[in-house]
């Protein structure tokens, strides 16, 4: 997997999920990005993002190496998803 820089970053309003699971199901993985921001919205994909709370980039670095990992080993279903983007509108990442 590669992870693309800025220029596939876009900022919408809200995603469309089924846009998102047929990118998906072409092979890229839409991932929640936090509002105004180029990070992870761990909070949208079901992670408590303990980083953010502690300030420590230690656990940021672990938190993003942690994900990319398990995304590697088991990537997202179409159900995974649309429960990401369920109520979203931040920026979105695309993995692929």
């Amino acid at each position: 997997m590669e992870w693309h820089g800025a220029e596939h970053f876009w900022m919408l309003p809200k995603i469309e999920t089924d846009y998102a699971v047929r990118l998906l199901a072409q092979g890229y993985i839409c991932l929640p990005l936090r509002a105004g921001g180029k990070h992870l919205d761990l909070e949208a994909m079901g992670y408590d993002p303990l980083h953010l709370q502690t300030r420590r980039k230690d656990l940021k670095e672990l938190a993003f190496c942690s994900i990319a990992f398990q995304l590697s080993q088991k990537p997202p279903t179409g159900g995974d998803i649309e429960r990401w983007f369920r109520d979203f509108a931040g920026n979105v990442g695309i993995l692929g």
